[in-house]
Formats: structure tokens, C-alpha cells, sequence
């Protein structure tokens, strides 16, 4: 199984470092994944193991003494995270696997975001793939422009769990002024492992290209994106799931 995972992170990233039909490597990578998954399911493997590989060969793959990723390719290995912690027949995450897997790859950076997402919203039942890739955004923005979430602007296309979060970060934020030293003392932890952070002006870009090629999911799936559009509704935010198919931005890698 080692090698088969260690495979499918090998052939997508290269395929997203060279950007050499990317959309094709992701649906051949996404099809393996799931091979890999329903075969492990099979021979009575826990699917937390594999999860547990998958982790251990993003490390790997991007965190050595002399590696050198690229921001493309980096993307690559954290898609294919979303690959094997995702449930068998559906497109998304359950919530505790998202965290589980956003805590091996993040470590105890965004500390703050996991610990909401896990102790504060049991009413998300799995997560999809584009607040997947936007969280690795959203932990590049805090890293360039602080953990205290002052850059943070509402009227962009961030998921609603994100807009969620910063509306109850601040709020505790300004509930505990004074109390201690800095908004971002128990958020940000330390910059390890690396993010692969690349170049670029930082301006906010919605890249959600080749979405679409991830096989279709399930009722919860379908569930979750309604309810999404309700909390967004009540806060009278525009829908932003409307964008969650739609590149914006064709030169850019997302999954």
C-alpha cells in the first residue's frame, strides 16, 4: 500500500510542478486514490492507517532536510491528502479526518482554525475540496500577513467556514483585549514545517480549475453545500458556493 500511495503523490506532483495536463494527472490520481482506498477497505486495513501513509508520504515528499518543492507541486501532495482521507463513495472529508489530516499537515500552525472546526461545528459534517485547497491559501495569507487576521477581508471568495471562524476570532479577540499579549499568541504557533509560499503579490485569486473531474459525490455532499447556502443567506453574505466549479484563473493549479 506504501508503495502505491507513495506513487500517486510522486506522479500528481510532477504533474502539477511541470503543469503538464494537469486536469488529466488529477482524475488518473483521484481514480487510483480511490482504488487504493477501496482495496485497503477490503482487506480489513483501518482507513485512519491509510490516512496515516498518506500523511507520512506528503512528509516525506515535501519536508526533507534537501527539498525543494515548488508552490505548484506542493499543492499537489496537499490534494492528494484530500484523496485518501476523503470517504469512499463521496467528494468530501468528515470533519474529524479533516482535522486529523489539516493537524499532520500543518502541525501546530492554524491550531486555533482545527480546534474550532473540531469543538465548534458539529453541524459540518464533511468538508469539501475547495475549502480543502483554501485553508493551505488561508494558512499562506496568515503566514505572509499575520495570524492576527487584520488582512482578512470578508467580501472575497473565502468559504463561508472560513468567514465563520474569523467572525468568531475576532469576536474573542476583542471579548479578551488586554488579557493577553498578541491576537495571534495561541493561533499561529510555529512556521514548521514549510508552505512552499512561492511568489506572487498576494493579491486574493479564486482557483478552483479542474474541480469539476472529481467524480461526483453523495447525499451528504449535497446536504452540506445546502446548508452552507442557508448560513449564507441568514448572514446575507452572495452565495459563494456559486464559484466553488469555476476557474477564475486557468494558469493556476487547484484540483
Amino acid at each position: 500500500m506504501r508503495t502505491a500511495i507513495d506513487d500517486v503523490f510522486a506522479t500528481y506532483t510532477r504533474a502539477c510542478a511541470s503543469r503538464d495536463d494537469v486536469k488529466r494527472a488529477m482524475t488518473l490520481a483521484s481514480d487510483r486514490a480511490r482504488e487504493i482506498v477501496a482495496s485497503a477497505s477490503d482487506a480489513d486495513v483501518d482507513e485512519e492507517d491509510v490516512l496515516d501513509v498518506a500523511l507520512d508520504a506528503f512528509a516525506q515528499l515535501t519536508r526533507g532536510v534537501s527539498t525543494v518543492i515548488t508552490r505548484d507541486a506542493y499543492d499537489g501532495a496537499y490534494a492528494c491528502v484530500f484523496m485518501f482521507a476523503r470517504s469512499r463513495r463521496g467528494r468530501g472529508v468528515a470533519r474529524a479526518r479533516a482535522v486529523r489530516a489539516w493537524r499532520g499537515v500543518f502541525g501546530e500552525r492554524l491550531r486555533a482554525w482545527t480546534t474550532y472546526v473540531e469543538r465548534e461545528r458539529g453541524d459540518v459534517s464533511m468538508v469539501s475540496y475547495d475549502t480543502w485547497m483554501q485553508t493551505l491559501e488561508f494558512a499562506r495569507h496568515c503566514e505572509i500577513k499575520g495570524y492576527g487576521l487584520e488582512w482578512y477581508d470578508f467580501s472575497e471568495a473565502w468559504p463561508t467556514l472560513i468567514d465563520e471562524f474569523v467572525e468568531a476570532r475576532r469576536a474573542s479577540d476583542e471579548a479578551t483585549a488586554g488579557a493577553r499579549s498578541g491576537a495571534s499568541d495561541d493561533f499561529g504557533g510555529r512556521i514548521t514545517p514549510p508552505l512552499a509560499l512561492g511568489g506572487g503579490d498576494w493579491k486574493r485569486k479564486r482557483t478552483i480549475a479542474h474541480a469539476h473531474a472529481l467524480d461526483a459525490g453523495g447525499e451528504d455532499d449535497i446536504m452540506g453545500l445546502a446548508n452552507e447556502f442557508e448560513r449564507e443567506a441568514q448572514i446575507r453574505h452572495a452565495p459563494k458556493r456559486a464559484c466553488s466549479n469555476m476557474s477564475l484563473d486557468n494558469s493556476a493549479h487547484a484540483m
